[in-house]
Formats: C-alpha cells, sequence, structure tokens
C-alpha cells in the first residue's frame, strides 16, 4: 500500500498517533466528570470511532508495509504486536463510547430515564470506559514508542 511511491504506513500512523489517545482522554473525561458531558458527548463518541479507523487502517497499511518490505519482519515484532493490541482495544473504547453516548445520563429534553437495561449499563459503562481508555493509552504508548525505537534507534536494516 503506497501512495505516489510512499509507504501509505508512516503517512496515515501520525492519525492514529494523535487520535486515539486525544479520545481516550476525552472517554475518560466523559466517563467521570459528569458536568462536562453535555459539551463532550457527540465529540468523544464520533473521534471515538474516527481514532478506531485510523489504528485499523495504520495496523492494515502496517502489515501491508511488512509484506512489502520483508525485512522490516523481524524488527518490527514488538511494534506489531502493540499494534495489533490497539486496534482491539481502541474499537472496544469506540463502542463503549458510543454506548456511553446514548446511556450516560445528561441534562437534556429526553431527561435521564432509558429503562431498566440502561439503568444496568450506567454503572458499568463508569467503570468499563475509563478503564478502556486507559489501556488504549498504554498500548498508543507501547506501540508508538516501539515502532519509533525500531525506526530511530538503529533496529530496521
Amino acid at each position: 500500500m503506497s501512495i505516489d511511491g510512499l509507504p501509505l504506513h508512516p503517512l496515515v500512523v501520525h492519525a492514529a498517533v494523535v487520535l486515539a489517545p486525544v479520545a481516550a482522554l476525552l472517554a475518560l473525561l466523559y466517563a467521570v466528570v459528569r458536568a462536562w458531558r453535555r459539551i463532550l458527548r457527540h465529540v468523544t463518541a464520533g473521534l471515538a470511532l474516527v481514532g478506531a479507523v485510523a489504528v485499523e487502517v495504520a495496523y492494515l497499511s502496517g502489515k501491508a508495509f511488512v509484506e512489502d518490505v520483508p525485512a522490516l519482519g523481524q524488527a518490527v515484532t514488538e511494534h506489531s504486536e502493540f499494534g495489533r493490541q490497539l486496534v482491539w482495544a481502541v474499537w472496544i473504547l469506540a463502542i463503549l463510547a458510543v454506548a456511553s453516548w446514548w446511556v450516560l445520563p445528561v441534562t437534556s429534553v429526553r431527561g435521564v430515564g432509558g429503562g431498566a437495561a440502561a439503568r444496568f449499563l450506567r454503572p458499568a459503562l463508569l467503570v468499563l470506559q475509563p478503564l478502556a481508555a486507559v489501556v488504549v493509552l498504554w498500548l498508543a504508548f507501547r506501540a508508538g514508542h516501539s515502532g519509533a525505537t525500531a525506526v530511530w534507534g538503529g533496529l530496521l536494516p
């Protein structure tokens, strides 16, 4: 995968590096700071989805990059594993962020109802969303650091 001869992965990875951690921080704030939910509601859910897509594209383009340049395989093994884990974590965060967008109470016209399912989901989301956000932040750091080490630390041929 390339654009005008340049490998796609180094180009799209920057979107993943920015969007996934920002989405995780917003999801953390959304779950923890009730007063900010009205402001963060749509942005958090939207950015979590866009961040998940960016990470997915970065991961797939990275796999294609290694297939195009097999010599990279050994040098980026750790980076690839953290990237794979990050894909799962960021999609879980996106699902939780969309569920929180729907379930967590915001003072609005629709009130704070939502039925029995919403009352059951609220406590779970208030625990799972911040946990997922922390996992995404950690994995984004680890994936980014291992990738940068491979590129700038002299591991690549």
